[in-house]
């Protein structure tokens, strides 16, 4: 079953509830369908992967079912001495808020400088890969053609030749860095596509908040 034949399953089991809590059901399978192929499963595994579309209608019946309201919890009055407790301690406790925010705000700004640097320095790389092999390439041109140049010339074989092994040693070198160079780039987009899917992920609302 592909991906879109399961949701239109879905979507027809669902025709009964309101558009916008049908929609933000499908959008949640589309995803964890998507997730799934961006891992490497096939389309039909990863649609497997989810569950018979049966099973799923009932466990999104199940939820979207009301869920009885909760009797409001009784408000509870200060006492005065109560008051004047937290008036008399409001230096030590403000102190000690503002502590845990200061350090709360500089923990989250040091994880970001991190990742920041981590992929700053690592599309560095890519770049330096991506100019040692042009540089190789340039050269073993250069070498092959002034080898070339050299020979006809007549200015001497042993000359000649040793141009063109320098150009053909730089040639060969400049092939392996663009294996490297795909390697690389390869690499560094899968890392970002982590990345961004765990952010997805984190700020994505979950089946209980649906």
């Amino acid at each position: 079953m592909t991906k879109h034949e399961y949701l239109a399953v879905l979507a027809k089991g669902l025709c009964d509830l309101p558009a916008g809590e049908r929609d933000r059901f499908l959008d949640y399978y589309r995803e964890m369908i998507e997730d799934r192929i961006e891992e490497g499963l096939a389309e039909d595994a990863a649609v497997a992967a989810i569950g018979e579309p049966d099973a799923v209608l009932r466990e999104i019946r199940r939820e979207a079912a009301p869920q009885p309201e909760k009797p409001a919890a009784k408000r509870r009055e200060w006492r005065t001495w109560e008051i004047v407790l937290l008036v008399l301690g409001s230096p030590l406790w403000l102190s000690l808020l503002l502590a845990a925010v200061a350090i709360l705000f500089s923990l989250v700004v040091a994880a970001v400088s991190i990742l920041f640097s981590l992929a700053v320095t690592l599309w560095s790389l890519v770049v330096v890969v991506y100019a040692v092999t042009l540089s190789l390439l340039v050269c073993g041109l250069f070498g092959l053609g002034y080898s070339l140049v050299l020979a006809l010339a007549g200015a001497g074989g042993s000359l000649a030749l040793l141009v063109l092994g320098g150009g053909l040693f730089c040639a060969g070198g400049g092939m392996l860095c663009l294996l490297a160079c795909v390697a690389a780039t390869r690499g560094s987009m899968y890392l970002c596509r982590l990345t961004l899917r765990g952010l997805r992920r984190l700020f994505r609302k979950r089946r209980g908040s649906i």
